[in-house]
């Protein structure tokens, strides 16, 4: 029986380097080519309103009128740094969707960890995944469990298991960091933990990837060395003192 081709469903650009990228990263070096699916990458309508809020995140990133395109860019630099394949589906950023001639959907900080306010966006991500999970032989979803309750995240879990592949679950990082923000996942149902050990190289080519994303790290971090240091800590925090990602099964 061939082995499982692992497909990681990243919501934004970097989510599934800063959860997964180590163990992205040795797939790809034990020749079994992962593959990244980034789901809300997509660009702005034209028609569609730029909150105050976008505005403000687009100003901190640094990166204009044309950021989901610069994101891109940084996602296949950092996938590229991992070795893995990367598809984009082209859904918009939560903070970029509204219809047309409407008030953006989400258009606070408050609102993006809050409820899913958009009709069959369940339903569309599911067909746009449907087609390219098909083509993969054996394939195996790995998915974030949603820590933190951003919007994008629970629409990426909710389509993906409406797919009858069998899937694995990631924890959300760097909201993972804060136990507070994964306890409505424990409430849901029963869980099991894996943890995959990382090799320092691993450990390494995971926090360079995040770096390539140069316009998320002022979100979560001060500067690079922040970023090593905390990627580093809790890769050994759930690794109990050796360098670790950790992975969950529904029982």
């Amino acid at each position: 029986m061939p082995a499982n081709r692992l497909i990681f469903l990243s919501p934004h650009p970097d989510d599934a380097v800063l959860s997964c990228g180590g163990w992205i990263y040795q797939l790809a070096q034990n020749g079994e080519r992962p593959i990244v699916v980034t789901i809300f990458s997509g660009d702005r309508s034209e028609t569609a309103p730029l909150s105050d809020f976008a505005r403000s995140l687009q100003v901190r990133w640094q990166l204009g009128d044309d950021a989901p395109a610069r994101r891109r860019d940084e996602d296949r630099a950092a996938c590229d740094r991992l070795g893995c394949y990367l598809i984009h589906l082209p859904f918009a950023d939560a903070v970029y969707r509204a219809a047309e001639n409407r008030p953006p959907i989400y258009e606070t900080e408050e609102t993006i960890f809050g409820k899913v306010h958009e009709e069959e966006i369940v339903d569309r991500v599911t067909e746009a995944l449907r087609p390219r999970v098909r083509r993969v032989s054996n394939a195996r979803l790995v998915i974030p469990l949603t820590a933190g309750l951003h919007v994008d995240h629970v629409i990426t879990r909710l389509a993906a298991e409406q797919l009858t592949v069998e899937s694995i679950y990631y924890e959300d990082y760097p909201y993972a960091e804060q136990p507070e923000r994964m306890t409505h996942v424990w409430r849901s149902t029963e869980w099991q933990a894996d943890t995959i050990g990382l090799s320092e190289d691993a450990l390494q080519a995971k926090i360079e990837a995040f770096l390539l994303h140069r316009s998320q790290i002022s979100t979560f971090y001060r500067d690079d060395e922040e970023v090593a240091l905390r990627l580093r800590a809790y890769a050994e925090l759930v690794g109990q003192g050796r360098a670790a990602e950790r992975y969950w099964r529904q029982l």
